[in-house]
């Protein structure tokens, strides 16, 4: 039997995470979540969830931060 969107009723947690821009982040749980559902793998969730934040965090602008120095 095939496995169409009505067999992915374990997903609920991802209607609940929406916010208000009808996003959701992707967690561990919800990536293996996703994986098991047929939906390519959690490695792959986690690496886009993980790139969007870093993008986010630059399009936030740098905080000023002091290089370090080695210590001799």
């Amino acid at each position: 039997m095939a496995q169409g969107l009505g067999d992915t009723a374990n997903l609920g947690s991802l209607s609940n995470s929406m916010s208000d821009h009808e996003h959701a982040r992707v967690s561990p749980n919800l990536a293996v979540r996703l994986e098991a559902a047929g939906v390519g793998t959690a490695r792959a969730w986690l690496a886009m969830q993980s790139a969007y934040d870093l993008a986010v965090e630059r399009a936030s602008g740098s905080p000023t931060v002091r290089r370090l120095v080695e210590v001799a």
